[in-house]
């Protein structure tokens, strides 16, 4: 019987890790982060609550936060890492790519592992890591919000909150 979840974690240590490294990414855990000026860049890879010791399934999501946002918004400032949930910008990679689908791998045996990491590697280098590349800092992700009128890969339930902590941010 195979077991994907083992799959999985030599996914993510011998197939993921390297490439995230090379743009600056360290891993805990499933989560990978990066710090930019004042925002952190993370990549967290969610198990489905469908998967199994057999076969893991998961996708990708994709966020910022930032520090100085963090100290207007529901969470204290600091240079501490945030978890994905803390983040103010989230987005699942399947909205990332052309065809705007709800993005899922699914991993069983080694051969899905070679196929599926090498769907991921492109998934993170064509479309996850640009995106990221757009919030250098927190006044990029101010200028975005704007720039969008408010059409943004905001945490669900917080867009309307959005514009008055940007505009406290940028009185800062």
């Amino acid at each position: 019987m195979s077991d994907g979840q083992a799959e999985f974690d030599q996914m993510l240590a011998e197939d993921v890790r390297p490439l995230l490294r090379e743009h600056g990414f360290a891993k805990q855990s499933r989560t990978f982060r990066r710090r930019r000026a004042d925002v952190w860049h993370l990549l967290n890879f969610q198990k489905s609550t469908s998967s199994t010791r057999a076969a893991v399934k998961f996708t990708v999501n994709v966020c910022v936060a930032s520090d100085r946002l963090r100290g207007v918004s529901w969470l204290p400032e600091g240079t501490k890492p945030p978890a994905e949930r803390e983040c103010h910008v989230r987005a699942r990679i399947g909205s990332l790519v052309p065809e705007r689908t709800d993005l899922w791998w699914r991993l069983s045996t080694p051969q899905d592992r070679r196929a599926v990491a090498a769907e991921v590697h492109n998934a993170l280098l064509e479309h996850a890591i640009p995106f990221l590349e757009r919030f250098p800092d927190s006044k990029a992700l101010a200028a975005s919000w704007h720039e969008s009128g408010g059409n943004f890969y905001a945490t669900p339930g917080l867009e309307p909150e959005y514009a008055d902590w940007l505009a406290a941010l940028e009185a800062r």
